[in-house]
């Protein structure tokens, strides 16, 4: 075998790698992230109409960075409808109802088409609640046609968890929570005031493209509390909720006062723990909490995200405090795991591939996460007490 040959070999091989790589990256910015490609950050914000629509975020997690283009109309881009409904099993009925008639009233454009529309919830009961109760409108005439319009025009209907990367002209969110029949009112909300929560706030708030419907529950008295949270727990948690309602019940009203006040107080409560930047790491929010949860619990120099070897790729794994014990290869599996029968295939191999190098893998699905994550934490640090 000649010099040129082996140098011909070697090429084949690194081009394979960069293959597998490629293969295995959940989209073309993350390889290039990966790749060590420079990132470079895109100030100008083109996809709200209407600078209200991104202001918040843009004071709250990007230190107002991103440059609005500024509306070619005047309209009301934020409709704030306090529903004041009940919170029972899990769902708001009240909640339900008042989105699918928003939904139903929803005009054509000027070309016949209709808008995108985009539901968004704050669990999954009240987003199965709502599909319900389009089923049902849909078994009468009169409305199984619009419905039908505007699934092709792209209407979808999800949960908080799964609606990162979707965009449309039109979202209409239910937080779903509220008073309980006792009176009560419990201010737990699941993922979103969970750490790092505020980045699904971010996604959830900043899909539309020209309106958002917020249709709330929660009690005035409660998210008018958002200034003297914000002082306690920064730009996020329950209170950098809260202050989107109080922000979003201000545009609706044209209340210039209350809205500029509240971005000022944004502003200058941003730090760098709030400040959302392409992320080195985590590839997605639900990677990400688990990551910081983990690191709370056994110490962030026994982790390390987006471990390579031999052209795979680990989200997360565990460092081993003794050498002859295996290293901890954990894989945060969301909703679109395993989307396609390559897909599965693929990771399987991998899987495989990386246990005869001594890996030990753990699972943790993103559904049973949200819905329990010191469950799901307090197993996880079993399995790695019990391996490590």
């Amino acid at each position: 075998q000649t010099e040129e040959d082996e140098d011909g070999e070697e090429d084949q091989i690194e081009k394979q790698s960069d293959s597998i790589d490629l293969a295995n990256s959940e989209s073309l910015l993350v390889y290039a992230e990966n790749s060590n490609y420079k990132q470079s950050y895109l100030n100008v914000h083109y996809r709200s109409r209407h600078p209200d629509l991104i202001q918040f975020s843009n004071n709250a997690f990007y230190n107002g960075r991103l440059i609005p283009m500024p509306a070619k109309e005047e309209y009301r881009p934020i409709h704030f409808i306090e529903v004041n409904g009940l919170y029972h099993e899990q769902v708001n009925e009240d909640e339900a109802k008042k989105v699918i008639d928003i939904l139903l009233d929803i005009k054509p454009l000027e070309n016949g088409e209709y808008p995108s529309v985009g539901v968004a919830t704050f669990n999954l009961f009240q987003r199965n609640l709502i599909l319900e109760g389009i089923t049902k409108y849909r078994q009468k005439p009169e409305y199984d046609k619009k419905i039908s319009d505007l699934e092709t025009a792209g209407l979808f209907v999800k949960n908080l968890e799964n609606i990162q990367g979707d965009e449309r002209d039109i979202i209409i969110i239910s937080t779903t929570f509220g008073k309980t029949k006792d009176n009560s009112f419990r201010q737990n909300f699941g993922p979103i005031i969970q750490s790092n929560g505020y980045k699904l706030l971010n996604v959830i708030i900043t899909r539309a493209k020209h309106e958002i419907f917020i249709c709330t529950s929660i009690p005035q008295e409660y998210y008018n509390l958002y200034a003297d949270l914000l002082r306690q727990m920064k730009n996020n948690g329950r209170a950098i909720f809260y202050a989107y309602l109080a922000y979003s019940k201000a545009v609706s009203e044209n209340n210039i006062e209350i809205k500029e006040s509240l971005l000022k107080l944004l502003c200058e409560n941003n730090s760098s723990s709030t400040s959302i930047e392409p992320s080195k790491g985590s590839e997605s929010p639900f990677e990400e909490e688990v990551y910081c949860r983990l690191a709370e619990k056994i110490g962030q120099e026994r982790l390390e995200q987006q471990y390579k070897i031999g052209g795979f790729r680990i989200d997360i794994i565990v460092k081993p405090e003794q050498n002859d014990k295996p290293t901890i290869a954990i894989e945060c599996d969301g909703a679109k795991y395993h989307s396609s029968n390559e897909a599965y295939a693929w990771d399987i191999f991998r899987q495989s591939q990386l246990e005869k190098h001594g890996f030990i893998f753990y699972r943790i699905w993103s559904t049973n996460w949200w819905y329990s994550p010191e469950k799901e934490l307090e197993k996880l640090i079993s399995f790695i007490n019990k391996n490590t």
